[in-house]
């Protein structure tokens, strides 16, 4: 059990780190774009991420998003 627990452990890392590494800057997997909204369920609540517009902060020039949590 214990062997096979460990096995599934190493299998998701390995997967989760394919993945991110597969990932080339500058995606489209995560769109910034005025507008561009995610929509994800937690239970029994859901999650709304919204792209705003971009704020400067410093001197560089970063993405802003509104996050609401079942409204």
């Amino acid at each position: 059990m214990l062997r096979t627990l460990r096995f599934l452990a190493g299998a998701v890392v390995l997967l989760v780190a394919g993945t991110a590494l597969a990932q080339p800057p500058g995606n489209d997997y995560f769109p910034l774009k005025k507008g561009s909204k995610w929509t994800y369920k937690v239970g029994d609540q859901t999650v709304d991420v919204v792209v705003v517009g971009t704020e400067k902060v410093g001197d560089k020039e970063c993405w802003k998003l509104e996050t609401s949590v079942s409204g």
